[in-house]
């Protein structure tokens, strides 16, 4: 990130930004922070952009992920703190000092990351939240209500965490994803990652908006509005979103699965609703009508669906396996963080990273140790430290 934007960030809850980090530097651990202004902690960052240490080299407006600090603290204890450069310690802690809620995973630039997929439990709605009386109902019709909208939400939400888990790991979308990050950097360090616009027309093609506003007035006269131009790096990302059944990526190796809509508020006629149902889901119920949508759902040609058998195939037949993959996507996500930021601190370290990641994901030693071998199997042991698509540069420890 850019330091010397760090005066004009947003305030957190209850200070400023470097107030909330600091809250993170307990015994001893203040190295960037321990500042009796704001002007000396800014001119302490601007010294450490200078530094040695490669992670503090990064260039404007650099996409960051941000570690859990119980995650993170666990690790550097279990490993011991002094194999780690400190002044990477505290430039972890200073992005964990950003975050704002569960929802937040990282930052580009000042836009923040959000994305729920790395909630370790779904959201859920809060009857607590909700005024019956002002819904026209009450408390018991509430209760219902709310009951219904949470079961709809486990429906969704656990094959969608387990889908991209899925992805996360299958070799073909991994290199297509890096091919296409690659190809076209300069274009996604410019725009970010698209987002889908809603869909109000069922038989125009996707619509894609910027993922975050211009950063500056600058890159507001160069980029214009939040619409983006039909260009090829565009129409390029649409359609690997579309073969991988994905919205819009929320980040590197962070997809973001397409979700059912119910209904999508566009009515072909009085009487009926429109639903979109994307094939990557499981279909509830029984009867003739269910099985007519699974047949449409798993129709289509054989390249459209190829790539994506074996997850039909889980689908079908090991709904159970949802969680899992799930937990691989969390897994393999902050695995990936933390080698690229501290790889020398973590070499030959294995066991104790199995034993903290057990602790945080809430399974056995062994089961993590299986899931990381699995990963490995399928994208090569070197997976943790390989270059970044968007820069090129190996892991950053």
């Amino acid at each position: 990130m850019d330091f010397k934007k760090l005066s004009k960030l947003p305030l957190a809850e209850g200070g400023s930004p470097l107030d909330g980090s600091a809250k993170l530097f307990e015994k001893g651990k203040r190295t960037l922070l321990q500042s009796n202004s704001r002007e000396e902690a800014l001119a302490k960052f601007e010294n450490l952009r200078s530094g040695t240490h490669p992670a503090l080299k990064s260039p404007p407006f650099v996409l960051e992920y941000v570690l859990p600090i119980r995650l993170f603290d666990s690790v550097v204890q279990s490993v011991g703190e002094s194999r780690f450069d400190q002044q990477a310690l505290g430039y972890d802690r200073m992005l964990t000092g950003r975050i704002r809620g569960d929802r937040e995973v990282g930052f580009w630039g000042e836009h923040r990351i959000q994305c729920d997929l790395l909630l370790a439990k779904p959201f859920r709605q809060d009857a607590s939240k909700l005024d019956a009386v002002a819904l026209g109902i009450n408390e018991d019709q509430l209760k219902k209500v709310i009951k219904t909208i949470n079961k709809r939400l486990e429906f969704i939400e656990e094959p969608r965490k387990g889908y991209a888990g899925w992805l996360s790991a299958n070799p073909t979308f991994v290199a297509e994803h890096d091919a296409l990050l690659r190809q076209y950097r300069e274009r996604f360090l410019m725009d970010g990652f698209p987002v889908l616009q809603e869909a109000t027309d069922l038989a125009a093609p996707r619509q894609y908006v910027r993922a975050h506003p211009p950063q500056s007035i600058d890159e507001l006269t160069s980029l214009g509005s939040w619409q983006l131009s039909e260009d090829a790096w565009l129409i390029d990302y649409r359609r690997f979103c579309e073969r991988w059944r994905l919205s819009h990526l929320a980040g590197p190796y962070l997809p973001e699965p397409d979700a059912p809509q119910f209904p999508i508020g566009v009515a072909p006629s009085a009487g009926t609703q429109a639903f979109l149902i994307p094939d990557i889901y499981p279909i509830g119920g029984q009867g003739m009508i269910g099985e007519a949508i699974e047949d449409a759902l798993r129709g289509g040609t054989k390249s459209e669906r190829e790539h994506l058998t074996d997850w039909f195939n889980i689908v079908n037949a090991a709904r159970n396996q949802f969680d899992r993959f799930g937990r691989l996507l969390r897994l393999q996500h902050y695995w990936r963080v933390l080698h690229q930021r501290h790889a020398a601190a973590l070499r030959r370290r294995k066991e104790q990273l199995y034993a903290v990641f057990a602790k945080f994901l809430s399974k056995s030693d062994e089961s993590i140790r299986k899931d990381v071998q699995e990963i490995d199997r399928a994208l090569g042991v070197d997976w943790p430290e390989r270059a970044d698509p968007l820069s090129d540069s190996p892991g950053r420890g």
